[in-house]
């Protein structure tokens, strides 16, 4: 078994436990939710994008302090210019969030799946949280742009949540024989989106798929060791943690609540932009897929 198999294994274990525990355990409140999802973005999350200094070296063939310090200033400034649409153009940063989220999220799935399964994988992750909770996601939309006007965008997704939902049902039925493992993770990624909370089901699956996959991937792709990937990674963790904090600082007047969700979120944005355009040629490259 190799580890992007037991890595999927895990986290369709992790989902199905889940799942489970909430038949007898409440679901905790939103504020402790997002303390969780705070912490273990910090941990497990944060991790994966500091390894963006493996695809820059290989494919931008970086070996100069001119060509690192050059490569560093276009991401930071990528990543400053997501938070100025955001204190600008929160609508637009929003839906071009979510859309960025659905293409970029899509890339998870290994066995070189189908496009439509992809799609609907990644398109999940932002639909499936309205098809139950589209009141707890019309407030987190809310909060995240600083206004009371996220609910119609958690309104209209939840009109096509659960027929997005039999979609996938179907799509899985058609490739579950020839892509078991991917249809196998569509499932589990749609139940714990659809069932759990938007905050827990983002989490495990951020946490859990998204970010361990890239993790593993980017291991295979440098067939580095994993102190190598460690010592690569603390910079860059360092210095996100510490801009992190100033954007917490920065944020604190809107109270804990609206002060996570940014921070959050917005973080993930701006840093997934630059994110994207190095690792997408890779992660959407067959000779990639596992």
């Amino acid at each position: 078994m190799s580890a992007i198999d037991a890595q999927g294994r895990l986290f369709m274990v992790a989902v199905i436990a889940g799942l489970a525990a909430s038949l007898w355990i409440p679901f905790p409140a939103l504020d402790i939710q997002l303390l969780v999802m705070l912490v273990l973005v910090i941990v497990l999350g944060v991790p994966h994008g500091a390894l963006d200094l493996i695809f820059a070296k290989r494919l931008l063939a970086l070996h100069s302090r001119t060509g690192w310090l050059a490569f560093l200033i276009i991401y930071l400034l990528l990543a400053a210019l997501v938070v100025l649409v955001w204190r600008i153009f929160p609508w637009a940063f929003l839906l071009g969030f979510l859309a960025m989220s659905v293409f970029h999220f899509s890339g998870d799935l290994k066995e070189r799946a189908p496009l439509l399964l992809r799609l609907l994988y990644g398109g999940g992750i932002i639909v499936l949280p309205a098809a139950l909770h589209a009141e707890q996601l019309g407030q987190l939309f809310s909060l995240l742009i600083g206004s009371p006007e996220g609910r119609p965008l958690a309104d209209a997704l939840h009109v096509i949540a659960w027929p997005w939902l039999a979609l996938t049902g179907i799509a899985a039925i058609w490739s579950l024989k020839k892509y078991t493992a991917a249809t196998m993770e569509t499932i589990c990624v749609a139940a714990a989106l659809t069932f759990m909370p938007p905050i827990l089901g983002f989490t495990l699956y951020f946490c859990l798929m998204h970010s361990a996959r890239h993790v593993l991937r980017t291991k295979h792709f440098a067939q580095a060791s994993w102190p190598s990937l460690f010592r690569i990674a603390a910079a860059p963790v360092i210095g996100t943690l510490v801009l992190g904090y100033w954007g917490w600082q920065a944020l604190a007047g809107s109270g804990l609540t609206a002060t996570i969700v940014q921070t959050v979120f917005v973080g993930l944005a701006a840093l997934t932009v630059p994110h994207m355009a190095l690792v997408e040629r890779v992660q959407w490259h067959p000779s990639s897929r596992q």
